[in-house]
């Protein structure tokens, strides 16, 4: 199997997965999304960009172990990076608390984000 297309089946996983999460806790991702942006969503980044790490670390492992060759295992974490970076990290509020969501779990996730809302100046 080639890299493109492992990563293309593990990015396409997430992005099934995501959305089902999504469609499923709609209204609570946007209540949270709105309440981040309400905020400043600079204020929760370094959650954010944790969150995301965690993505590309668990998809970017995911893509690695089905590759034999090193290289090419390098070459699918950072096509794996690049495109959580594209689809994810810079593309808004809502697809980053999406994210959590899928990591933490719709019941955890709220708790998290509130968590560090709390600790937010208010605007």
């Amino acid at each position: 199997m080639s890299t493109d297309s492992v990563v293309e089946r593990v990015t396409q996983g997430y992005g099934e997965e995501v959305a089902k999460i999504a469609a499923e806790h709609a209204g609570l991702v946007a209540a949270l999304a709105a309440e981040v942006d309400a905020v400043g969503f600079d204020e929760l980044r370094g959650f954010f960009e944790y969150v995301t790490g965690e993505a590309v670390g668990n998809l970017g492992a995911d893509a690695s172990n089905s590759i034999e060759d090193e290289e090419e295992q390098d070459n699918a974490i950072r096509a794996v990076e690049d495109w959580i970076s594209e689809n994810v990290s810079n593309t808004g509020t809502e697809a980053n608390v999406a994210c959590a969501f899928w990591y933490y779990g719709p019941e955890k996730a709220p708790q998290e984000i509130r968590a560090r809302l709390s600790t937010s100046p208010a605007p």
